[in-house]
């Protein structure tokens, strides 16, 4: 089924087929110019006298050869080039899927805002989070206010909720959530103006998440006011972005 055909695979084997191609039609030639018998030397030599004997005609069409030459050589270099390393190929695959009509991934924002948690709210240790923890719990969020102006407080929880609407359905994939934030000064000293954080999830499989904040007793550090925005990605491509002003 058309479905089932691999553009990637398609692509390397292309790649490999032209430049083993390259590679034996040059030494299949070189065989042959030393294979060549003293007749079949002299028969060269002659009509090399002739081609000179043209002179105004050979001087014309030299240039031509030359630079079919050269073209020739720089197309079996990049070919080489592509096949010893395949990642320089990846905008020709990312091409070839869209040629096919491969869909983006795309998500739908839910809603967006201030919210309240329906139960309570546990914090366990994360190394990979730059405050050391992260936000955990079964519990569910109702949507008090669809806003982008939030109170720059303790107790707040702010953000939205996406949902997917097309995903990669052949390959697991992973959405990574960026929150781009004023320069916010952690207790070790250093300063962040990014939190990222990624997940992966099994191929074809939906999600609904909420993407946000919270404003949590004894991590005050985190209360920056100005310009906070969430960004979400699927396999590196932006599907959902919102910008939340943090206000005193």
């Amino acid at each position: 089924m058309f479905a089932a055909f691999d553009w990637n695979e398609w692509l390397m084997a292309v790649q490999r087929g032209a430049v083993l191609g390259g590679i034996g039609g040059a030494f299949a030639g070189l065989i042959v110019y030393l294979g060549r018998t003293p007749d079949e030397k002299r028969l060269a030599a002659r009509e090399r006298a002739r081609m000179h004997a043209r002179a105004g005609t050979a001087q014309a069409a030299s240039p031509v050869f030359v630079v079919l030459a050269v073209l020739s050589v720089l197309a079996l270099v990049a070919a080489v080039v592509l096949v010893v390393n395949p990642s320089l190929v990846a905008p020709l695959r990312r091409l070839a899927g869209g040629a096919i009509g491969s869909p983006q991934p795309s998500v739908t924002v839910s809603d967006f805002g201030r919210y309240r948690s329906t139960g309570p709210v546990r914090v366990v240790p994360d190394r990979s989070a730059p405050s050391g923890v992260t936000v955990v719990g079964d519990h569910e969020l109702i949507l008090q206010a669809q806003t982008d102006q939030i109170p720059c407080r303790v107790g707040e929880i702010w953000g939205m909720r996406v949902h997917s609407r097309v995903v990669p359905a052949d390959r697991p994939y992973t959405i990574r959530k960026e929150m781009h934030h004023p320069p916010m000064k952690l207790p070790d000293g250093s300063v962040q103006t990014k939190n990222v954080r990624e997940t992966n999830v099994p191929a074809g499989a939906s999600f609904d998440a909420f993407y946000g904040w919270y404003f949590l007793k004894g991590y005050e550090y985190e209360l920056v006011p100005g310009e906070w925005t969430s960004v979400v990605f699927i396999d590196d491509v932006e599907v959902a972005r919102k910008v939340f002003r943090i206000q005193k």
